[in-house]
């Protein structure tokens, strides 16, 4: 017989609480926006985002959906390419989740964001960043067109 204490009776060490569940993918939402100070306001097929209303967001009163990518399927350490308007490339990498220091803090999702001008030099090198589903994180300030690339990128699940 074996002498190991069975499931029920295991005692779970402090540090497997902290553990994030395992995640293997996610499917994320990117919208492309164009920015600029012409007037026109918030293109209603963009929906509704406070972000653009409030600093730095704010010093553009213009916002034009460009391009929405749904269910964009992010495999962990795999990069996902997609061209952008400007013919530069942003390249998403889902790294992993993340628990809070609390057990009530929301799961955290760490991706990795890189985006290369169409001669091949980094625009953005490599920007990790921790997410909360739902939420959109902002990379913005490519030069376009009158205006700025603002791109907006959501864990959906």
């Amino acid at each position: 017989p074996s002498s190991a204490a069975p499931d029920h009776a295991r005692v779970t060490a402090p540090d497997e609480k902290k553990k994030a569940p395992a995640v293997a993918e996610v499917k994320a939402e990117i919208i492309v926006l164009h920015a600029t100070n012409d007037g026109k306001g918030i293109d209603p097929a963009i929906g509704k985002i406070p972000e653009l209303g409030e600093p730095p967001f704010s010093s553009y009163n213009s916002y034009k959906l460009l391009k929405r990518h749904e269910a964009i399927k992010l495999v962990k350490g795999e990069a996902k390419d997609l061209g952008l308007p400007d013919k530069s490339t942003l390249s998403l990498t889902f790294k992993d989740t993340a628990k809070g220091k609390k057990d009530s803090d929301p799961l955290r999702y760490l991706l990795n964001a890189a985006i290369k001008r169409a001669d091949g030099t980094d625009f953005l090198a490599g920007l990790g960043t921790s997410m909360l589903k739902g939420k959109f994180f902002f990379i913005a300030g490519q030069k376009y067109e009158k205006g700025i690339l603002v791109i907006g990128i959501k864990i959906s699940s």
